[in-house]
């Protein structure tokens, strides 16, 4: 083993081993469970059942074998030209299904993302006395600046602009990153094949497309992630500044927009540092100094501008320490940081004196009851990872105009999610267990000791496994986990067609 490749010797050790541990456990939670959410009266009822985990990895394989083997016949019949096709049907499919969800399912603000919208439409009339250091929502959140930024945004560029505009927006986006992914997966992987597969798949990632209606970040935020992640694998190949400055500029639109993409942000630099130890190249490493820059300012920057703005202050907000709290004792979301904050008069300090004790409280509880703390994690995380419409229905059937269609009732709770949702369900399990096929056949390959594949190949699979670490100790949402299920699908499209050559050469030798 030579000095210069140990570091990324390490580094894929590392990451193939957690890997394929997570990778595992979510595989398994994905067959083992499904989750059902019933609409009684607008009073969704959540409930976890256990499934046929033999039955449903059979039909995993076969579906698995069926998506390859459309892939390989794509291959064969439009030749390597021909994937443009796919993916131009893939992409015209993606648009239609998220502009009919738009214009069938109605969904209005609600929540935060309502809370957000109506501090924009009164920033753009003037109005900035919800920038202060109490008694407004950007007092509890003023990490949300960065979206309440975007929102005014596009209500200023648009004449007579309002949330439908947004939801048309973020199909724009989604659009722009869908292209972008799509680029990222060209260079990433030379079979022609895996690309045809990853455009199938995409097909198939109906949650993605039924949340482009509900106004927050999660859209325009992973759009930005997969244009800065393109961008970053253009500037590792040509070398040009450009390219490492939109990567450092869209990756801190990604952070402000939607604060959990702050661990892709993490991911990149974590790649880019291992790259740069190992080609003993100091851009590598003052790139990710870049990265850990872009963190820092996408939240700093925007809340700076709007104190500006207002001849005001914003406080600190709620203490970080508080939502870990949370995190740790509830399995979704309990109103635990907000309501500690509020009962403490917006002081940040007191605050965080209690969340601290509560803190040490909690983890002594764990220590004391390991046995309850397994079921607690356990729990938290099959309904995080093992939900197969990632909670779009919970998170955009609450708030909706009038003229909600019945075809969208239908996708809510009738007879058209009965039929998708077990797809879905299938779907979910493909996807997983594709992406441990991948990282299992990097160490078949014995890839840990080959320096052709770059990090930055991987700085999607560390998203993944930084994410689901801190979907550990973060407020839980099915939701959450969706940009990195998005980002597993290149890797689950690699891993597939492995299995189908492994299953396709196995066949050709017994038939001999």
């Amino acid at each position: 083993m030579t000095k210069s490749t140990f570091p990324l010797r390490l580094a894929k050790g590392i990451i193939y081993g957690f890997g394929i541990v997570i990778l595992a456990l979510v595989s398994l939670m994905s067959l083992l469970y499904a989750v059902d959410v019933i609409n009684e009266d607008f009073n969704f009822i959540t409930t976890i059942r256990h499934t046929q985990p033999i039955v449903k990895l059979g039909v995993c394989v076969a579906g698995m074998i069926l998506f390859a083997s459309m892939a390989v016949w794509l291959t064969k019949v439009f030749g390597k030209r021909g994937e443009w096709i796919t993916f131009l049907f893939s992409f015209i499919w993606m648009i239609v299904i998220s502009a009919w969800w738009i214009v069938n399912a109605k969904v209005s603000p609600g929540g935060d993302s309502k809370s957000l919208y109506d501090i924009a439409v009164r920033a753009l009339n003037g109005d900035l006395a919800p920038v202060a250091p109490k008694g407004s929502y950007l007092a509890l959140c003023p990490h949300q600046t960065g979206l309440l930024l975007f929102f005014e945004g596009i209500l200023r560029i648009f004449p007579g602009a309002d949330y439908i505009t947004i939801q048309w927006v973020n199909l724009g986006m989604l659009s722009v990153g869908y292209v972008s992914a799509y680029l990222l997966v060209r260079e990433w992987f030379e079979a022609t094949v895996v690309r045809h597969l990853w455009c199938l798949l995409m097909m198939f990632l109906f949650p993605l497309y039924f949340l482009v209606p509900m106004i927050y970040g999660d859209i325009p935020g992973l759009a930005l992630v997969c244009i800065a992640t393109l961008l970053g694998q253009y500037w590792i190949k040509h070398q040009k500044w450009y390219y490492l400055l939109g990567t450092f500029l869209f990756a801190c639109g990604a952070v402000a927009v939607r604060k959990n993409y702050a661990v892709y942000a993490i991911a990149a630099i974590l790649a880019l540092m291992v790259y740069g130890w190992m080609t003993r190249k100091a851009k590598f490493v003052l790139a990710s100094a870049w990265m850990a820059l872009a963190i820092l300012l996408a939240g700093t920057v925007p809340t700076k501008l709007y104190e500006l703005r207002a001849g005001n202050s914003l406080g600190g907000g709620i203490p970080t320490v508080s939502y870990v709290v949370m995190g740790l004792n509830h399995t979704g979301w309990n109103g635990y940081h907000s309501s500690l904050y509020l009962e403490c008069d917006y002081d940040e300090e007191k605050t965080a004196q209690i969340s601290n004790q509560d803190l040490l409280d909690t983890l002594k509880r764990m220590k004391a009851h390991p046995g309850d703390a397994i079921r607690f994690f356990w729990e938290k995380q099959r309904i995080q990872w093992a939900h197969q419409s990632f909670a779009y229905e919970v998170s955009t059937v609450y708030s909706f105009d009038e003229g909600r269609t019945p075809q969208a009732w239908e996708v809510y709770s009738g007879n058209w999610k009965a039929k998708w949702q077990p797809v879905m369900d299938v779907f979910q399990s493909m996807v997983y267990l594709g992406a441990l096929l991948y990282v299992i056949q990097m160490l078949v390959v014995r890839d840990i000791h080959k320096s052709q594949t770059p990090m930055w190949k991987l700085v999607w699979l560390i998203t993944v496994i930084g994410g689901f670490f801190f979907s550990l100790i973060w407020e839980g949402g099915a939701r959450y986990t969706l940009p990195y299920f998005v980002m597993l699908i290149p890797y689950a499209a690699s891993g597939i067609h492995g299995l189908f050559q492994v299953i396709t050469k196995f066949v050709k030798n017994t038939c001999k």
